[in-house]
């Protein structure tokens, strides 16, 4: 048999987390087993524990990847670039595959808070969101569309939380989500990161 080196070792790792993250959007956290986890990924109990400790070091192996592998949307310096994306995103958050990972990351999140354990994916997903945040926040600046009187990382914070409530609120009711209510977001944000409200048709629009 040939030597199980350290990059076959990290490939086996990667593609068993991947289809973790498969069974976990699939049947949620508390309703996938180990036992799923190694039916989808063809191996046996004794494979599954030479990569991995337990149930909970394999959800955050795989909700980690999900991370990696997931590419953020491109970049905007210009505000009505930004908002156009912004309503794509929100307007996608009622879709099926969108609320059921965030229905995974509240269970998650919720996992973690009550056994006082770090959630290292949550970390990683948020740094990961205010980076694209920032790049955008910063192009926009530049250009001389914001104003300068709050600074970009609490423009980049603020508008991350109000993202996320929304994010909450589509998943727990996706019906509300239609052209008013995203045109309703836009003014909020462009309101909040200092879109100066003289730019006729760049307000609050998700379009022009």
């Amino acid at each position: 048999m040939p030597k199980r080196d350290e990059k076959y070792m990290a490939e086996q790792r990667s593609r068993i987390a991947r289809k973790a993250y498969e069974c976990l959007l699939e049947k949620g956290l508390h309703k996938t087993s180990v036992r799923d986890i190694c039916a989808r990924a063809d191996i046996s109990m004794g494979a599954f524990y030479t990569h991995f400790t337990n149930k909970n070091d394999i959800v955050e192996h795989a909700l980690n990847y999900e991370v990696e592998v997931t590419p953020m949307p491109p970049v905007f310096d210009t505000w009505e670039g930004f908002s156009n994306q912004l309503s794509k995103m929100l307007s996608s958050a009622a879709t099926d595959d969108i609320v059921r990972n965030s229905w995974l990351n509240y269970q998650l999140t919720a996992q973690c808070a009550l056994a006082s354990i770090s959630n290292s994916y949550a970390v990683s997903a948020v740094d990961k969101f205010h980076g694209w945040l920032k790049c955008n926040l910063n192009g926009i600046q530049m250009r001389g569309e914001l104003n300068d009187e709050i600074d970009t990382d609490a423009k980049t914070v603020v508008l991350s939380n109000l993202l996320m409530g929304a994010s909450y609120e589509i998943s727990m009711n996706p019906d509300t989500v239609n052209s008013r209510y995203i045109d309703n977001m836009l003014t909020n944000i462009a309101t909040l990161i200092g879109v100066p409200i003289d730019r006729p048709g760049k307000v609050g629009t998700s379009s022009e």
